[in-house]
């Protein structure tokens, strides 16, 4: 069935008709390259307090010089080629990013951003005291050594210490050591909703989150 779908779909992208958009559109879906998931939607507005103890050091930075060759290549190696300019347009957005690092090598990251415009939404209308904390990974050496949980801890501790009204984070429902990790970090269920994505474009129904008051 899959090959039958994509005969059809490299032949129907050289067409040049009105509905040819519509086509790719149906046929990357049916090829599972347009994903539709439920995201789960963790939230907090006060310092954690939990016993997380390791040696992960972590720095924040607010501009890709300050990333030095030791961590460019780590995140190069995990990521590829085009993380540079994607870090750069993140930083360029007021994105601050957080190495988290042990033993002096890179172990992992997230980013965290303000949303200073009250127009900016989540899935939920986001004042511009609140905070959200995005792209996280944990290089796949260091997994399973709590360094996630204790990483967006840290970051939601010092968010919330600048005044920040709310942090959230999601993740996708089937990922369930980010889930387990969220969940030991401290954050509380905040809600779900399903997004279905093309592109830059996104799309998100069934939303049950409340009202960000």
């Amino acid at each position: 069935m899959n090959n039958f779908i994509g005969y059809y779909y490299r032949h129907f992208k050289r067409l040049q008709s009105r509905h040819s958009s519509f086509i790719e559109i149906l046929l990357n879906f049916l090829l599972w390259k347009y994903p539709l998931y439920k995201n789960i939607i963790y939230c907090t507005d006060r310092i954690i307090k939990l016993p997380l103890n390791n040696d992960v050091i972590i720095r924040r930075c607010h501009d890709i010089s300050e990333l030095n060759d030791n961590e460019l290549s780590a995140i190069n190696n995990y990521l590829g080629e085009k993380f540079y300019e994607q870090y750069v347009a993140l930083f360029d957005d007021g994105a601050e990013l957080w190495l988290g690092t042990k033993a002096g090598s890179l172990a992992g990251a997230c980013w965290s951003h303000w949303h200073k415009k009250e127009t900016d939404h989540f899935y939920v209308p986001l004042k511009a005291t609140d905070a959200r904390i995005l792209f996280c990974y944990v290089l796949p050496e260091h997994r399973g050594q709590s360094i996630y949980p204790k990483m967006i801890r840290e970051i939601s501790n010092t968010l919330i210490s600048e005044n920040a009204g709310k942090v959230f984070i999601d993740c996708k429902s089937w990922n369930h050591p980010s889930v387990r990790g969220i969940q030991k970090a401290g954050f509380k269920l905040y809600g779900s909703a399903w997004e279905f994505k093309i592109g830059s474009a996104r799309w998100a129904f069934m939303n049950n989150c409340p009202t960000n008051k």
